[in-house]
């Protein structure tokens, strides 16, 4: 299995809320089976030196299955999910050479055609600490699986909520600061959650995220956007008993920009907009 490097993260309160004022933790139970469907919408839009170039939309759903397969006195408890069902498209696209309308042609069908008979195959493990850190992520791919649909299991598996680890009361905002990598670029995370409701272990988190290219490149000759940066907004109902929020929407925006040599001693300004819809929906089974 392939081992994920954890997203680094730390997390401040920036205010305790009002009282009375709690410890939020996490307290999964053993081989309480759980179900996510999540949906994703994508709009990507390009520019070259000003001029429009290319416009795409693609949809993308996914239902993960997940179990909590051992507990530690230390209070992570290791997860086990598994694939039941991804489906990505139509892909609408125009401009970079292609025809306008609908592109979910051949080549794409046949790319998208191998996750189907390889999703059940496809194994994520990872141990999660009692305040949602992920503390260890261990991947398993069949052969053949395509790229994509790698990206999009591997964030859909990092959706347990950040908590702080000092007592909170309603109005509470904290903020969680980290590093992941995204199509290859290194990118600085800031999270930031307020708590709006609480009725026992179920909460309403309201939440913004902010995106921006970190020290390092991981891929500068695929990615060599000089600026990055992302920005979004959500909501969350949690459970603290479940693995998965209730539920939970969120959209984001990501704009790129950068020079690109065109081959004979040139540059092309080229930039690019992205933005992101997600919804997720889980029920104990």
């Amino acid at each position: 299995a392939a081992q994920v490097p954890a997203m680094t993260s730390e997390v401040v309160v920036i205010d305790p809320g009002a009282e009375p004022r709690r410890e939020l933790r996490y307290d999964w139970t053993v081989d309480q089976p759980e179900r996510l469907e999540t949906t994703v919408t994508v709009d990507m839009s390009a520019s070259e030196n000003g001029q429009p170039v290319m416009d795409m939309e693609l949809p993308v759903s996914m239902v993960v299955d997940a179990v909590v397969t051992k507990t530690n006195p230390n209070g992570t408890a290791w997860v086990a999910m598994t694939f039941e069902d991804m489906a990505f498209g139509p892909l609408i696209a125009s401009g970079g050479g292609l025809p306008d309308g609908d592109l979910a042609g051949a080549a794409f069908d046949e790319a998208m055609a191998q996750v189907e008979p390889l999703l059940s195959e496809v194994r994520v493990w990872q141990l999660i600490g009692d305040r949602g850190l992920v503390v260890d992520t261990n991947v398993q791919f069949p052969g053949g699986f395509p790229a994509e649909a790698e990206q999009q299991i591997l964030q859909t598996s990092g959706s347990v909520a950040l908590l702080p680890a000092e007592p909170v009361g309603i109005g509470a905002r904290w903020e969680s600061t980290g590093a992941t990598v995204n199509q290859g670029i290194s990118l600085a995370v800031t999270t930031t959650m307020e708590l709006v409701e609480m009725d026992g272990d179920d909460l309403t988190l309201a939440m913004s995220v902010r995106l921006a290219e970190g020290s390092d490149t991981v891929l500068p000759t695929t990615n060599p956007f000089g600026d990055v940066t992302v920005e979004g907004e959500g909501a969350y109902r949690l459970d603290l008993g479940s693995v998965f929020p209730r539920q939970a929407s969120m959209t984001m925006a990501m704009d790129m920009a950068g020079d690109i040599p065109d081959g004979s001693g040139a540059t092309n300004t080229v930039e690019m907009q992205m933005d992101i819809g997600m919804t997720m929906e889980s029920e104990l089974d």
